[in-house]
């Protein structure tokens, strides 16, 4: 039975705006549009000829629409609702037409708190029988009341947010000034660790360089005389070479001697290898790095630490340093004579975040 329903329903509707169709109209090929639905699509087919949005066929001019009554009267009691049927601005669904006269002629003066809707005398003993009702007057005067205090709330609210919103930008720009004194200092220092560093390095080279340049000379003296002694040692050889072929056995005899001695060979200055002072320099640099590399790790560790003990990692919001507002009282006697109190001896976060920009700026 659900299923025929649906199926009637379909039969309904209308292709174009694909709802229940009003003021349904037939056109020569037999299929039925809402007379407004179809006077709209053919408009925008023009200047083409004028055809059937379902099955496509053409005429050669706009047909003649032809009311289909007995699909405008099921569509009719598909709804619910007929000619006689109307919609009423004072009462709730569909109402037969002779339902509005009384409205027009009677004062919409009471309110029905159980609906929350004002209504007229008549719907008071009809629809509303029974229901909690007071005049119109009465409940505006009441509503009136509770508006006044909200509209307080609602101002005393902007108020606060207002003097919150003052505090939090003054809160910004004191935090701003620290931070950019702090990066700026933070530059300043790390800058001069890099000139030391920079310093000492220029320094070790220039001492490597002066000790490079010292064992050079010594190795460039001992290689000159090792060459001159090269040189003495050749001019001996080639003397003893001639003297040992000789057949004058007195010549031999009376220049034996003085070849002989020539032909011993004289010490030079022993050289050690300065390799291993580069080496105990280069291991020297090796460990002051390491040790300078684990200072600024420790250190930089303990300046975040305490950037983080500032600024934790639940105050992300308003709310989150809100959680936190105390109100305070501070004795005028102990209090210090820069700081001005209100009358309740209290001073607000704004006083304090005045005082704390006007300190950054200062030592800025």
């Amino acid at each position: 039975m659900a299923q025929q329903v649906f199926l009637d329903k379909e039969k309904l509707i209308c292709s174009i705006c694909l709802d229940l169709q009003k003021d349904p109209v037939t056109i020569p090929c037999g299929h039925s549009y809402c007379l407004e639905c179809i006077q709209n699509f053919w408009i925008g087919e023009e200047p083409k000829a004028p055809s059937c949005p379902q099955c496509r066929q053409s005429f050669t001019s706009r047909p003649v629409l032809v009311r289909n009554t007995i699909l405008a009267e099921l569509v009719e009691d598909r709804s619910g609702t007929g000619p006689e049927h109307v919609d009423c601005d004072f009462c709730e669904g569909k109402k037969l037409k002779q339902h509005l006269q009384p409205h027009f002629s009677e004062v919409i003066k009471i309110f029905c708190r159980t609906d929350q809707k004002c209504i007229c005398s008549l719907c008071s003993m009809d629809e509303h029988k029974g229901h909690d009702m007071v005049s119109a007057a009465a409940e505006r005067a009441e509503r009136q009341t509770k508006l006044g205090l909200d509209q307080q709330k609602v101002q005393q609210r902007i108020l606060n947010l207002e003097e919150d919103l003052e505090v939090l930008q003054q809160a910004v720009e004191a935090i701003n000034l620290s931070a950019e004194k702090t990066i700026k200092e933070s530059q300043t220092l790390f800058k001069g660790l890099i000139c030391l560093l920079e310093q000492k390095c220029s320094e070790v080279e220039q001492k490597v360089t002066s000790y490079q340049r010292e064992e050079v000379r010594k190795v460039e003296e001992l290689q000159e005389k090792m060459q001159h002694e090269i040189t003495k040692l050749k001019k001996t050889e080639a003397e003893l070479d001639q003297l040992s072929s000789t057949e004058d056995h007195l010549h031999f005899l009376n220049n034996y001697s003085s070849l002989s001695d020539l032909s011993i060979c004289t010490d030079l200055p022993s050289f050690e290898q300065a390799q291993h002072c580069f080496d105990d320099a280069l291991k020297a640099v090796s460990e002051t790095r390491e040790k300078l590399e684990e200072t600024l790790r420790d250190q930089t560790t303990k300046i975040l630490d305490i950037v983080d003990v500032f600024l934790p990692e639940d105050f992300r919001s308003r709310e989150d340093f809100m959680k936190y507002y105390h109100q305070i009282t501070l004795d005028p006697n102990t209090a210090n004579r820069n700081l001005s109190l209100s009358e309740q001896n209290r001073t607000s976060f704004r006083q304090i975040c005045s005082l704390y920009a006007s300190k950054s700026r200062f030592q800025r």
